[in-house]
């Protein structure tokens, strides 16, 4: 075997690779953030203005985690009043998991049912509404235990 053999076995083996890693790329899933992001960064003052208004309060929502239930603690300057919002779930590792619903309670506590909700972590997003005033929160949880 000569040098000019070598050459052009050293050049179809780099075609192989580069066309292996063409075909590994476009196989690859990659998800956004969000589908709609473009409307979602126009809306976001308001995010930041019910985070501002979450912090003026005496004290800040808190989430448990026990065995297959969340319970959110709202703050008890709260208490007795109608809280209604929407609670996302939100995977940075795979879009399909993102869960999200809409709740109403009048306690200082509500709790919901992890029943289908696949583990891994998770980014607690709460946007509550009480006395006309939108509160927002968000806070990570882990759900591998």
């Amino acid at each position: 075997m000569n040098w000019g053999n070598k050459i052009a076995l050293l050049y179809i083996g780099f075609v192989i690779m580069i066309g292996f890693l063409v075909y590994k790329s476009t196989q690859q899933h990659t998800d956004l953030v969000s589908d709609d992001y473009y409307n979602k960064e126009i809306a976001y003052q308001k995010i930041i203005d019910a985070n501002n208004n979450s912090h003026q309060l005496a004290s800040s929502c808190s989430i448990l985690h026990n065995n297959n239930k969340v319970q959110i603690s709202f703050p008890e300057e709260l208490k007795n009043q109608l809280i209604t919002g929407k609670i996302e779930l939100y995977n940075a590792a795979n879009a399909k998991n993102d869960t999200s619903f809409n709740f109403s309670c009048s306690q200082t506590m509500f709790e919901f049912d992890l029943q289908g909700i696949r583990k891994g972590n998770y980014t607690v997003k709460i946007n509550f509404d009480c006395n006309r005033k939108n509160y927002y929160t968000e806070q990570a949880l882990n759900l591998f235990e």
